[in-house]
């Protein structure tokens, strides 16, 4: 029997690299031209958070919420789960998480004042909205490798995180970003037992966010005298 420290992270493969980017690629082209309108409500989610106004905060909520259900659903159960089977049981995981966004969505805000992390959050929501499509394009090889948040899971997570981190602290916020938290740290996971350089843009994300909104979350705020 081979000793459990002989295995590593290529002994859990399910699937190879070629497959991998295959089915991102077969994926988009399913959905073309979907792409685009998908990217422009991405850009009115940034929008509607740099207004910080009630209303605008709330689109910005639902819209995040309705891209988890689309990729719970469209990506995760209907493509990903087919290579990668233990993806199946994430699908009530991204359900739960949209549900969390349109409850936020639906209340109505009592302080749309910026976090402490929000310029970091923009900077990953930016991201999340162009440098991630364009990163994965060229490590796929081709345009239709690319990851729009919305339609696939990483850049999803990404932009939530993004998101979050420019909201104010509170419980909710902390709450809301441990799915896409522990989403980042499974697809690092995966990006680096088929060799991809994604990983350590995962990672570098998921770092960001950490060093910035995790410590602020769940320190307690100070009255004002």
């Amino acid at each position: 029997m081979t000793e459990w420290w002989t295995y590593s992270l290529h002994s859990f493969l399910l699937f190879s690299p070629r497959v991998y980017w295959r089915l991102i690629e077969h994926y988009n082209q399913s959905l073309w031209p979907l792409q685009i309108p998908v990217l422009l409500l991405g850009f009115v989610v940034l929008y509607g958070l740099l207004r910080r106004q009630p209303r605008t905060w709330r689109a910005a909520w639902a819209l995040l919420a309705c891209g988890w259900f689309f990729v719970g659903w469209g990506y995760l159960d209907q493509r990903y789960a087919a290579i990668n089977w233990p993806v199946k049981y994430m699908v009530p995981v991204f359900f739960l998480e949209g549900l969390l966004l349109l409850v936020l969505a639906a209340r109505r805000p009592t302080d749309v004042r910026p976090g402490a992390g929000r310029r970091l959050g923009l900077v990953l929501l930016c991201y999340a909205l162009a440098g991630h499509p364009l990163v994965t394009a060229l490590l796929g090889g081709a345009w239709s490798a690319a990851e729009l948040p919305g339609l696939l899971p990483d850049p999803t997570a990404i932009a939530t995180l993004g998101a979050l981190l420019g909201w104010k602290k509170s419980r909710w916020r902390g709450v809301l970003m441990v799915i896409p938290v522990l989403w980042c740290f499974y697809s690092v996971l995966c990006l680096l037992a088929i060799d991809a350089p994604a990983a350590w843009v995962m990672l570098g994300a998921l770092g960001l966010a950490a060093i910035a909104g995790w410590g602020l979350v769940w320190t307690p705020i100070r009255k004002r005298r």
